[in-house]
C-alpha cells in the first residue's frame, strides 16, 4: 500500500495493474507487467524524504551529453535483442542519441516550427553541445527563456518515450 506521509492518509493503490491507463493486451506487456510486480514484491521503501527534485535547470540533460540513454543503438551495445537499429520515428538513420535529437527529420520539423513559434532563426545542429552553444547565443528575458527551454526539454523527453515504447515492444522478452 501507498502512504501519504504528509496528510497521514493512505491511497489505497493495493497492486500495479490497479493504476495502470489500459489493461494488459499480452505477450510483452504481460511479461513486463509480471517483471514489475515480481519486482515491486522484493522492494523495500524507506521512511524517508526523498532526495531528488526535478527542475528545468538541465541537471539531467548529461545523458543525452554522455549518450548514455537507452536508445537502439545503445540497447544494442548492451545485448538487448532489438528487432532494427533504426530511428523508430522516421527509420532512415541508425538510432542514437544525435539523430533522435538533432537529426531526425520529424524532430527537426517540430524544432523549426517551434523556433517560428518563438520567433527565432534555426539552423540543423548536429550534437547536444552545438544545441547548447546555439540555446546560451539566443538573447531574451531570463523567466521568458526558462520557458522556452521547458518547451525544448519536454519536447526532447517526449521523443524519447515515442522512441522507448517502440524499443521495448521490439524487445524480445525472452
Amino acid at each position: 500500500m501507498v502512504y501519504a506521509r504528509n496528510c497521514g492518509t493512505m491511497f489505497g493503490l493495493y497492486s500495479v495493474t490497479s493504476s495502470l491507463r489500459h489493461t494488459v493486451r499480452g505477450g510483452v506487456e504481460a511479461f513486463q507487467l509480471d517483471l514489475l510486480q515480481k519486482t515491486n514484491e522484493s522492494t523495500m521503501l524507506s521512511n524517508m524524504e526523498d532526495r531528488w527534485v526535478w527542475d528545468l535547470n538541465g541537471d539531467g540533460v548529461f545523458q543525452v551529453f554522455l549518450d548514455r540513454l537507452p536508445t537502439r543503438s545503445n540497447l544494442q551495445h548492451r545485448g538487448v535483442q532489438v528487432s532494427d537499429s533504426l530511428c523508430s520515428i522516421c527509420s532512415s538513420a541508425q538510432e542514437d542519441s544525435s539523430h533522435l535529437f538533432f537529426s531526425c527529420s520529424l524532430v527537426t520539423d517540430v524544432v523549426r516550427l517551434v523556433c517560428r513559434w518563438w520567433n527565432l532563426s534555426w539552423s540543423p545542429l548536429g550534437s547536444y553541445s552545438d544545441w547548447l552553444i546555439w540555446f546560451n547565443s539566443i538573447r531574451l528575458n531570463s523567466k521568458v527563456k526558462g520557458s522556452l527551454e521547458g518547451v525544448f526539454l519536454c519536447f526532447l523527453v517526449e521523443c524519447m518515450d515515442v522512441s522507448e515504447s517502440a524499443a521495448l515492444l521490439d524487445a524480445n522478452p525472452s
